[in-house]
């Protein structure tokens, strides 16, 4: 979210990358899409090349990492170092590189080398919680009986991703009691489209999923 919003206020061409669109089972095409990747973000400077979970690219290099895994980050540090495509100051800045890790202690020294800037981006607070809670539920039919409260102090320590789940999860649940109920009762759907009571997304229904929904942060990784 946060380097979508840097390319669109710095009117940029985005590119985003994951480890997987990378790979290949041929032996040197993933170093070749390495630099097909960066040659067109020359070519659309300006630009930004976002790479997530950049560790699975660039794992600290060790006596047990294969040789293609060598080939493919020795490509993308060289990739990294090629980035400035003019001598002046503005084409220095015409292609930007940013990275994103939930693992940031398995980077290759290297590859921390070339990351200047370094922004830890912590778990969302009790009133970033709140609000998150609020914006996706604005779109939805909801029951006037939600405590925000008592929903932020059962969240803590979740992530943004964690609370995304919760919150998808507590959408569907009014459906599927609908679904069971004319399954179990052998009723018409079509008597109960107009019924707003039963597509109400209720207190309940929040606590049920966040129950189902375990944090994917651990306090260890936390305090690395």
């Amino acid at each position: 979210m946060l380097a979508k919003a840097v390319a669109s206020s710095c009117n940029s061409k985005f590119f985003k990358i994951t480890a997987s669109s990378l790979g290949s089972k041929w032996r040197g095409e993933s170093e070749k899409l390495v630099r097909l990747l960066f040659e067109m973000a020359r070519f659309y400077a300006p630009s930004i090349v976002f790479i997530d979970e950049i560790d699975s690219l660039a794992v600290s290099r060790g006596d047990d990492t294969n040789d293609c895994s060598r080939r493919v980050l020795t490509e993308l540090l060289n990739a990294v170092d090629g980035l400035v495509v003019g001598d002046s100051d503005e084409q220095k800045k015409s292609v930007l590189f940013l990275a994103a890790t939930n693992h940031p202690w398995h980077l290759d020294t290297a590859m921390i080398r070339r990351l200047e800037k370094r922004i830890y981006i912590p778990l969302p607070d009790e009133k970033g919680r709140e609000q998150m809670i609020k914006n996706h539920l604005s779109k939805e039919l909801v029951a006037d009986t939600i405590n925000y409260r008592e929903l932020v102090k059962l969240t803590k320590g979740y992530s943004g991703s964690d609370m995304t789940q919760v919150l998808k999860n507590a959408a569907y649940m009014p459906l599927r009691e609908l679904f069971d109920m004319l399954k179990k009762e052998g009723k018409n759907p079509k008597d109960y489209v107009n019924n707003q009571d039963l597509k109400q997304i209720k207190h309940e229904h929040i606590i049920k999923s966040i129950q189902q929904t375990k944090k994917t942060v651990l306090e260890e990784d936390i305090e690395k």
